[in-house]
This record gives structure tokens, C-alpha cells and sequence, in this order.
């Protein structure tokens, strides 16, 4: 559910076979929003509270790497 609307439902397809769950306050908004990591390439993608309709992808890290928050 985004934070700014309550009640509303967002549905999202994201990730793929050997991604990483990954939840925390990505947008700084103090709440938790959902990320994965995938480890072959490095890449977060996050979907924030705030605008779920936005995906966000960011490269950091390499593979071997253990996503932290």
C-alpha cells in the first residue's frame, strides 16, 4: 500500500529466480519499502511507499556481494 493513500492496493511483478528480498527506508520517508537485490550484476530495484508507481534501479555492488540496508 503507498503511504500518502491507505487502503489502496498496488501490485507489482519484480524479481526473478536468485534474487535477493530486500526491505528497508530507501526514500528516507521512515518507512520500509521493498527492494531486491539481484547478485549476478549488482542491481537494487526498489519500489518506495511513497510512489509505488515508480520503480527505482541503481547498480551498486558486484557479484559476491551481500546486500545490506
Amino acid at each position: 500500500m503507498p503511504s500518502g493513500t491507505p487502503g489502496t492496493t498496488v501490485t507489482h511483478q519484480l524479481g526473478q529466480l536468485g534474487d535477493v528480498p530486500v526491505a528497508g527506508d530507501f526514500d528516507g520517508d521512515g518507512k520500509a519499502d521493498i527492494g531486491i537485490w539481484r547478485p549476478d550484476g549488482g542491481t537494487w530495484y526498489v519500489i518506495t511507499s511513497g510512489n509505488p508507481g515508480v520503480s527505482i534501479v541503481q547498480t551498486w555492488g558486484v557479484s559476491g556481494d551481500i546486500p545490506v540496508t
